[in-house]
Parts: structure tokens; sequence; C-alpha cells
């Protein structure tokens, strides 16, 4: 939602709209379009009001993320090794 659009920018998340329903954003070049902008953030959610809200991670946000898919057992069994220490 655009709230949480807008309190994830706050924080000095850069965020995108993305499609209901999907992973992928609704805006070409994401990387470099995502933004901090209240004012640009509220446009985009009064256009796509039913999208998700996606964060870019990395340096820029200082979100860092580690996918672990539960079909690669071995990974899994590590990660929750891992995850116990």
């Amino acid at each position: 939602s655009v709230e949480h659009a807008r309190s994830y920018a706050a924080r000095g998340w850069r965020v995108v709209p993305v499609i209901p329903g999907q992973k992928r954003p609704s805006i070409e070049r994401w990387p470099t379009t995502a933004t901090t902008d209240p004012d640009l953030i509220t446009q985009w959610w009064a256009a796509w009001p039913d999208h998700g809200v996606g964060i870019v991670t990395g340096e820029t946000s200082g979100i860092f993320v580690l996918d672990v898919d539960p079909a690669h057992a071995d990974a899994y069994v590590r990660f929750n090794a891992l995850e116990q220490a």
C-alpha cells in the first residue's frame, strides 16, 4: 500500500510498485528509478493502488537478502544450522 511504501521510503529504502501476484516491478529501469520521494510514491500508488511494494536491496538501502530454496535440501539444512549458531 502507499502507506507502507512511504514508511519504507522514510527509512531511506528505495521502493518500487510490484505487479500483484508477481515479483516483477511495474516500472522500467527499476534499479535506478526506485525512489524515496513521497510525491512520486503517491503518484505511483494512485495509478496502481493494488500493487505491492518492492524494496531495492543491496548497498543502496543497506538491506541484504539471502534466498534459501527449501527444494535444495543440502543448502536448506546448512542454512538451518547457521541460523541455530
